[in-house]
């Protein structure tokens, strides 16, 4: 099930055959998508930060 679902996904043409074009489109495609979530991860570890900051200032403040 899995490895059929995997080769919809890659086999564009759906000829039952991934030629080198649909090879590279997919391994792009994964790539974008691993850059994203790392950049999605950074994003959050940063507002994590900035706001036991905020956090921490409140807390010495008040």
């Amino acid at each position: 099930a899995a490895a059929t679902t995997v080769m919809q996904e890659i086999d564009k043409n759906m000829n039952g055959t991934i030629d080198i074009h649909e090879f590279v489109m997919f391994f792009r495609t994964l790539e974008e998508m691993t850059r994203f979530q790392r950049k999605t991860q950074q994003r959050a570890q940063f507002l994590s930060y900035v706001l036991n900051f905020c956090f921490l200032v409140h807390i010495i403040l008040v």
